[in-house]
């Protein structure tokens, strides 16, 4: 679904990220590893075409999309859910769900409230409330429901579990491996949360200013401690 090939982003002068190479199919999660600073989030917007300038091959289901605008990206089947989750704080939960319909393909209906508060039935004890109203979490939780609401193909994910309390990552985790699992959709997710990306993906990528450094199932990435302790001190 999602190929990267050779991908180059540059800040100005500054080269951050380089030649990475990565792949996302159907129905699969897929883990992007690394410290703050890693590069991480600059490969994310990168692919979505925010902020870096870029280079390399970038292709969505079998069509070029480097340089495309993020919501011409959104129509194709492409999904965002960014770091600063960027929920409108005078609106509804409910609004703030209904906006993200307008990012559905051409002649593909949206995910109706009902439908996905089912997938996320934590939104049901704040769905009234308005954006500016949530706690960090709650916010995060209604990030990802509204990405979801057009039914992507693919979803980027950037730090999900930041700053969020273990109940609600609990949460988050279960609703994720349903959007997986049962609805089709691969999942980009980058983290530093070990334990919360072996629960919803199979292959890792790990990378280190800029570059991969490892790529492999948890299977492979188990058998090599020394990476874990070197790149993501844990």
């Amino acid at each position: 679904m999602l190929h990267i090939h050779n991908l180059e982003a540059f800040y100005g002068s500054s080269y951050i990220i380089q030649n990475i190479s990565l792949k996302v199919e159907e129905r699969q999660g897929v883990a992007l590893l690394g410290r703050n600073g890693a590069g991480k989030s600059t490969t994310l917007k990168s692919i979505m075409n925010i902020e870096p300038k870029v280079k390399g091959d970038i292709h969505f289901n079998g069509n070029p999309i480097r340089g495309k605008k993020p919501y011409q990206l959104a129509r194709m089947g492409l999904g965002y859910v960014p770091e600063d989750r960027r929920i409108f704080a005078d609106l509804s939960v409910v609004d703030n769900l209904q906006i993200g319909q307008y990012g559905s393909k051409n002649r593909v209906t949206p995910y109706g409230i009902d439908e996905i508060m089912e997938l996320f039935p934590l939104m049901e004890k704040f769905k009234k409330r308005k954006g500016g109203q949530l706690s960090g979490g709650e916010q995060q939780v209604v990030s990802i429901a509204r990405t979801i609401m057009a039914k992507p193909k693919v979803v980027l994910m950037d730090e999900p579990t930041e700053g969020l309390a273990p109940i609600i990552v609990q949460s988050l985790a279960e609703s994720i491996n349903k959007i997986i699992k049962e609805l089709g959709i691969g999942v980009l997710l980058a983290e530093q949360n070990i334990q919360f990306s072996r629960k919803l993906t199979q292959y890792v990528y790990l990378i280190d200013q800029g570059r991969v450094i490892f790529e492999g199932t948890w299977d492979d990435f188990d058998q090599q401690p020394e990476m874990r302790e070197k790149y993501l001190a844990v």
